[in-house]
């Protein structure tokens, strides 16, 4: 399976939490703890390629549209 990753840095902890979850929403999981780095803080982020494309449930839209067949 191909995982794609990226560090989140921010120097104010509340703003890296309020990351954190705008990604944990979008299907990444974190890999490992939130780490003090260079005066601020950090964490690894991971989640498989094919998560990439889903829609996640929060954007879905709240209009009921016509299912085509």
């Amino acid at each position: 399976m191909n995982l794609e990753q990226e560090v989140l840095k921010d120097k104010n902890l509340m703003e890296l939490t309020a990351t954190v979850k705008a990604h944990m929403q979008l299907g990444w999981k974190p890999k490992g703890k939130i780490m003090e780095h260079k005066g601020g803080f950090a964490l690894e982020m991971e989640r498989p390629l094919e998560v990439r494309w889903l829609r996640p449930i929060g954007l879905r839209s709240w209009v009921a549209w016509p299912k085509y067949k």
